[in-house]
Protein backbone atom coordinates (compact mmCIF):
# COMPACT_ATOMS: atom_id res chain seq x y z
CA UNK A 1 0.00 0.00 0.00
CA UNK A 2 2.77 2.12 -0.07
CA UNK A 3 2.53 2.98 3.89
CA UNK A 4 5.94 1.98 4.64
CA UNK A 5 8.66 1.01 2.67
CA UNK A 6 10.61 -2.10 3.96
CA UNK A 7 14.24 0.36 4.88
CA UNK A 8 11.95 2.76 6.79
CA UNK A 9 10.00 -0.12 8.82
CA UNK A 10 13.43 -1.71 9.57
CA UNK A 11 15.55 1.32 10.34
CA UNK A 12 16.09 1.28 14.12
CA UNK A 13 16.26 5.18 14.12
CA UNK A 14 12.85 5.49 12.82
CA UNK A 15 11.22 2.83 14.08
CA UNK A 16 11.87 4.77 17.23
CA UNK A 17 10.60 7.59 16.13
CA UNK A 18 7.11 6.17 15.31
CA UNK A 19 7.16 4.27 18.92
CA UNK A 20 7.51 8.22 20.35
CA UNK A 21 4.92 9.98 18.17
CA UNK A 22 2.37 7.03 19.39
CA UNK A 23 3.74 7.43 22.89
CA UNK A 24 2.22 11.09 22.34
CA UNK A 25 -0.48 10.30 20.62
CA UNK A 26 -2.63 7.29 22.10
CA UNK A 27 -4.62 7.67 24.70
CA UNK A 28 -3.65 6.07 28.35
CA UNK A 29 -5.73 2.95 28.42
CA UNK A 30 -4.58 2.25 24.66
CA UNK A 31 -1.33 2.71 25.41
CA UNK A 32 -1.32 0.68 28.19
CA UNK A 33 -2.44 -2.02 26.45
CA UNK A 34 -0.76 -1.68 23.27
CA UNK A 35 2.96 0.29 23.98
CA UNK A 36 4.54 -2.83 25.79
CA UNK A 37 4.96 -4.65 22.02
CA UNK A 38 5.46 -1.79 20.41
CA UNK A 39 8.45 -1.12 22.93
CA UNK A 40 9.56 -4.73 22.36
CA UNK A 41 9.31 -4.27 18.78
CA UNK A 42 11.88 -1.52 19.11
CA UNK A 43 14.25 -2.89 21.25
CA UNK A 44 14.69 -5.84 19.10
CA UNK A 45 14.86 -4.30 16.47
CA UNK A 46 17.91 -2.74 17.80
CA UNK A 47 19.09 -5.75 19.61
CA UNK A 48 19.86 -7.39 15.70
CA UNK A 49 22.94 -4.44 15.93
CA UNK A 50 24.11 -6.40 18.95
CA UNK A 51 24.69 -9.61 16.89
CA UNK A 52 27.31 -8.11 15.01
CA UNK A 53 30.51 -9.46 16.01
CA UNK A 54 32.41 -6.64 17.77
CA UNK A 55 35.76 -8.69 17.35
CA UNK A 56 35.32 -8.20 13.45
CA UNK A 57 37.63 -5.83 11.21
CA UNK A 58 34.50 -4.52 10.11
CA UNK A 59 33.23 -3.23 13.46
CA UNK A 60 32.91 0.58 14.27
CA UNK A 61 31.38 2.46 16.79
CA UNK A 62 29.61 3.88 14.07
CA UNK A 63 28.72 1.19 11.84
CA UNK A 64 30.53 -1.27 9.44
CA UNK A 65 33.61 -0.09 7.65
CA UNK A 66 35.40 -1.24 4.55
CA UNK A 67 33.07 -3.74 3.89
CA UNK A 68 33.10 -5.38 0.50
CA UNK A 69 31.00 -4.33 -2.20
CA UNK A 70 30.60 -4.47 -6.02
CA UNK A 71 31.79 -0.99 -6.04
CA UNK A 72 34.65 -1.12 -3.78
CA UNK A 73 34.84 -0.48 0.10
CA UNK A 74 32.08 0.55 1.84
CA UNK A 75 31.47 2.09 4.99
CA UNK A 76 27.51 1.49 6.30
CA UNK A 77 26.04 3.00 9.18
CA UNK A 78 24.21 0.86 12.22
CA UNK A 79 20.46 1.98 10.61
CA UNK A 80 21.54 0.76 7.29
CA UNK A 81 23.29 -2.32 8.47
CA UNK A 82 20.62 -3.67 10.34
CA UNK A 83 18.11 -2.28 7.55
CA UNK A 84 20.55 -4.51 5.18
CA UNK A 85 20.90 -7.86 7.36
CA UNK A 86 16.70 -7.97 8.23
CA UNK A 87 16.10 -8.26 4.65
CA UNK A 88 19.01 -10.45 3.92
CA UNK A 89 17.94 -12.55 6.76
CA UNK A 90 14.22 -12.63 5.08
CA UNK A 91 15.31 -13.10 1.63
CA UNK A 92 17.77 -16.04 2.31
CA UNK A 93 14.51 -17.91 2.80
CA UNK A 94 13.66 -17.81 -0.70
CA UNK A 95 17.47 -18.33 -1.90
CA UNK A 96 20.80 -18.01 -1.03
CA UNK A 97 21.81 -17.96 -4.70
CA UNK A 98 21.70 -13.86 -5.34
CA UNK A 99 23.52 -13.71 -1.64
CA UNK A 100 26.68 -15.58 -2.93
CA UNK A 101 26.68 -13.00 -5.76
CA UNK A 102 26.49 -9.96 -3.72
CA UNK A 103 30.26 -9.51 -1.76
CA UNK A 104 28.39 -7.34 0.60
CA UNK A 105 25.48 -9.46 1.26
CA UNK A 106 27.70 -12.36 2.05
CA UNK A 107 29.91 -9.96 4.16
CA UNK A 108 27.01 -9.12 5.66
CA UNK A 109 26.20 -12.71 6.95
CA UNK A 110 29.96 -12.95 7.84
CA UNK A 111 29.79 -10.49 10.73
CA UNK A 112 26.56 -11.18 12.22
CA UNK A 113 26.10 -13.86 14.63
CA UNK A 114 22.73 -14.80 12.85
CA UNK A 115 20.57 -14.50 16.12
CA UNK A 116 17.21 -12.58 15.70
CA UNK A 117 15.44 -11.29 18.54
CA UNK A 118 11.68 -12.88 18.83
CA UNK A 119 9.86 -9.78 20.06
CA UNK A 120 10.92 -8.53 16.59
CA UNK A 121 7.64 -10.52 15.53
CA UNK A 122 6.00 -7.48 16.92
CA UNK A 123 7.26 -5.14 14.27
CA UNK A 124 4.45 -5.09 12.05
CA UNK A 125 1.52 -4.34 15.27
CA UNK A 126 4.33 -1.58 15.74
CA UNK A 127 3.28 -0.41 12.22
CA UNK A 128 -0.37 -1.13 12.46
CA UNK A 129 -0.77 0.90 15.15
CA UNK A 130 1.23 4.04 13.51
CA UNK A 131 -0.77 2.91 10.81
CA UNK A 132 -4.38 3.67 12.19
CA UNK A 133 -2.90 6.39 14.66
CA UNK A 134 -2.74 8.28 11.25
CA UNK A 135 -5.59 6.66 9.26
CA UNK A 136 -6.37 10.46 7.07
CA UNK A 137 -2.82 8.98 5.89
CA UNK A 138 -4.30 6.04 4.76
CA UNK A 139 -7.29 7.15 3.30
CA UNK A 140 -5.18 9.53 1.25
CA UNK A 141 -3.04 6.16 0.45
CA UNK A 142 -6.00 4.33 -0.42
CA UNK A 143 -7.75 7.23 -2.77
CA UNK A 144 -4.56 7.08 -4.54
CA UNK A 145 -5.34 3.73 -5.46
CA UNK A 146 -8.73 4.30 -7.08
Amino acid sequence: MGWNAFDNATNPSKVRKVLERLRETLSSPVAEATLPLCERAARALEEVRDGFITRSRHYSTDGLIEMPGKGGPQNISWDKAVQMYIRLDRNSAHSFGKIEEDPLDRSLLFVHEGVIPGDLCYLPFLHLMDMLVNCERLQVQLSKRR
